[in-house]
C-alpha cells in the first residue's frame, strides 16, 4: 500500500472504467499485516481503501500470501472481506524464490488443511476464493463437493474448465520483454522484442513441455487429477530444479481418492 492511493484515486478509478481493484491483505490486525509488510498503517490504509472502493461502486479482489506466519490469520481475514464487501480473494501459496526465498512455507500436510479451510471458508462467505500457486485446492474442492453429492463442474471459487498454471492459459511478461510461464517461474521462453507472443505461448518448448501433463514426474505423473491440476511447476522448480518434478508441498497419494 501505498500513501498516494487517496480516496480521490479511487474515485479517479472508478471514473476511468477500472474494472476491479487490488489490495493485499496478510492478516487480519495492524500487528499481524504490518509485522508480515514491514511497514506501519498498511492495515489501516489497506482497509480504507476498501471502504472508499465500496462508496464509488467499485469492485475490490484482496491478495493473501500464505506463509508460516499468515495461514492462521485466514479466518480472520476472511471476515474482514465478508464485512468490506470484497468480490474475490487471491489467495497466493509460497513459491522460495526472490524475496519468498526469505519465507517459511508451510509443510504438505498444512497445506492440505489449509485448502480444507478455505474451501469451508468459500461455502461459507459470499466472495469468490481462488488460488495462485495452490493447484491442491481444485481437487480438495472437487472431492469435498463430491461426498456433499455436488457436481463435479461446479468447483467453488476456480469456475469451471481446467485449471491455469504455469505457461497454460497462463503467461509473465517482464519489462524487458522476456516471457516466463509465471511470475515465479522465471525461466525464459523467449523475448516479445524478438517473436509475437502468441508464437512463443504455442511454440516454444518451455511452453510445451508443461501443458504437456505426460510428461510430468513422481507422483504428479501418476495422480489422477493430473489434468486439472498437476501441482505448481513453479514450486517443483524452485525446490527441486526440475519443473516437471513432483509437487513437494502436495501430501495427496494417487489413487487414494478414486474419480468415480
Amino acid at each position: 500500500m501505498t500513501p498516494r492511493l487517496t480516496r480521490e484515486v479511487v474515485a479517479r478509478f472508478k471514473a476511468l472504467g477500472v474494472h476491479q481493484m487490488a489490495i493485499s491483505l496478510d492478516g487480519a490486525n495492524p500487528e499481524a499485516h504490518d509485522g508480515f509488510r514491514g511497514v506501519e498503517g498498511t492495515f489501516a490504509l489497506a482497509l480504507k481503501a476498501l471502504d472508499w472502493a465500496r462508496e464509488v461502486g467499485l469492485m475490490t479482489q484482496v491478495n493473501t500470501t500464505v506463509s508460516q506466519r499468515t495461514w492462521r490469520e485466514l479466518p480472520g481475514i476472511a471476515e474482514i472481506l465478508a464485512a468490506k464487501g470484497v468480490a474475490t480473494w487471491e489467495v497466493f501459496f509460497l513459491v522460495p524464490v526472490g524475496r519468498g526465498a526469505l519465507l517459511d512455507q508451510l509443510s504438505p500436510q498444512e497445506y492440505e488443511e489449509v485448502m480444507h479451510l478455505l474451501y469451508d471458508l468459500s461455502r461459507r462467505y459470499p466472495f469468490k476464493v481462488r488460488t495462485t500457486e495452490g493447484p491442491m485446492f481444485r481437487r480438495v474442492a472437487l472431492e469435498r463437493k463430491r461426498k456433499e453429492g455436488g457436481e463435479d463442474g461446479a468447483l467453488v471459487g476456480e469456475g469451471r474448465g481446467i485449471h491455469l498454471s504455469d505457461g497454460f492459459g497462463f503467461v509473465f511478461v517482464f519489462s524487458t520483454g522476456e516471457v516466463y510461464p509465471s511470475g515465479f517461474l522465471p525461466l525464459s521462453a523467449g523475448n516479445v522484442r524478438e517473436r509475437p507472443l502468441l508464437e512463443i505461448y504455442r511454440e516454444s518448448p518451455l511452453f510445451q513441455e508443461l501443458r504437456n501433463k505426460a510428461l510430468l514426474k513422481g507422483k504428479c505423473g501418476l495422480c489422477e487429477y493430473r489434468e486439472i491440476r498437476g501441482g505448481s511447476r513453479a514450486r517443483a522448480w524452485a525446490e527441486t530444479g526440475d519443473y516437471l518434478a513432483a509437487d513437494p508441498r502436495c501430501a495427496h497419494t494417487p489413487g487414494q481418492m478414486p474419480l468415480a
